[in-house]
């Protein structure tokens, strides 16, 4: 899960699908995209766990629990995004659940980026390390000393137990979801004659090529004629359904677009970056700073190292004190309020660059 060039590779393929930071990847580029943005929740959350489980103070500092706010927000409403899509498949579905091949071409046609995140063994693997790391948290709060909750610290500890509490699905049904997934996918598997050797074919084919490879169309109907619809009773359903993913970026919908034209999220804290503030009324604004990253061209608003030692020492952990969390390296920008051209600036020169 740590491994350097896990991100490496996954960005490297995010990025041949990459059309422009106002334009929606395709497929098989928001597949390994999505895949990143879950591998740095689980590895910042195995790390809270991690200090939470050893009694440490460490992760309470106020910095790093705006960081896990913001993923802790972000992976639940991937979460609702990827259920929602699940209960709008099984309801699409329902006409051919008894006609296989029927079954089959209407699964050949779709493209659905929920369902292949689920069908893909890294991905479902960063969403069970997510859940883990989400129970840790809040088993954390009710554990914490209170002396190491204070100001800052307090407030952002509780707002992330209570967003946790408000979830319309709660961790425990999650992860029997998710278990329900892999038993679907491990009897496939096991139905075709499909040992540890031959799993590595079907996994690249979801991976690489976005394609949903004949061998899990049992899998993926069972997911939609059991699996779902036996979350119904345990879950808010119109909860779920009325949610804004529009700041995830991965929808195709018209609230997304709009979203991505006016804002702009930090790829590493999970936040809307606030735009540069108006300085009258012709139109002038004052300069904001923020990097960009080279390789994905996504943004931090955080331009200077972290203010405490701790808050440093956990960023350095998770290996984004230079790069960015796909491997890139960072780029000073300053966003004048055009969202057409921003400066960049990698050694004290100054470029104007266009964004499209």
């Amino acid at each position: 899960m740590s491994h350097p060039y896990i991100p490496r590779c996954l960005s490297l393929q995010a990025g041949l699908g990459f059309k422009g930071r106002l334009k929606r990847r395709n497929l098989s580029s928001a597949v390994p995209w999505a895949s990143l943005q879950l591998r740095h929740a689980s590895v910042l959350f195995a790390y809270f766990f991690q200090y939470n489980k050893g009694g440490q103070t460490e992760s309470h500092d106020p910095d790093v629990l705006r960081m896990v706010l913001g993923n802790t927000k972000w992976t639940l409403d991937f979460s609702h995004f990827l259920l929602n899509e699940m209960f709008d498949m099984a309801d699409e579905f329902e006409d051919v659940y008894h006609d296989p091949e029927a079954f089959t071409q209407k699964l050949k046609n779709s493209s659905s980026l929920p369902l292949l995140i689920l069908l893909s063994s890294m991905s479902r693997a960063f969403l069970r390390f997510i859940c883990r790391g989400l129970r840790g948290v809040n088993a954390g709060f009710a554990s914490a000393n209170p002396a190491s909750l204070v100001g800052d610290s307090r407030i952002y500890y509780t707002e992330i137990c209570q967003t946790l509490e408000s979830s319309p699905v709660r961790i425990d049904v999650y992860e029997k979801f998710l278990a329900g997934v892999d038993s679907a996918v491990k009897h496939a598997y096991q139905g075709a004659g499909f040992g540890d050797a031959e799993r590595p074919g079907p996994e690249k084919e979801l991976l690489v090529n976005a394609r949903i490879p004949p061998v899990l169309t049992t899998a993926v109907a069972t997911l939609l004629r059991q699996t779902v619809p036996a979350l119904k009773s345990e879950i808010n359903r119109r909860a779920i359904y009325l949610g804004d993913y529009g700041w995830l970026g991965f929808g195709n919908d018209r609230r997304t677009a709009l979203y991505r034209k006016q804002r702009e999220v930090d790829i590493l804290k999970k936040c809307p970056l606030r735009p540069p503030l108006p300085l009258g009324n012709d139109g002038r604004v004052a300069p904001l700073k923020k990097r960009r990253c080279a390789r994905c061209c996504e943004v931090s608003g955080d331009t200077n190292l972290p203010r405490s030692l701790l808050s440093f020492k956990m960023i350095a952990k998770l290996g984004l004190l230079r790069s960015c969390l796909c491997g890139g390296m960072w780029v000073l920008e300053t966003d004048t309020g055009d969202l057409g051209a921003r400066t960049a600036s990698t050694n004290g020169s100054s470029n104007r660059v266009n964004q499209t």
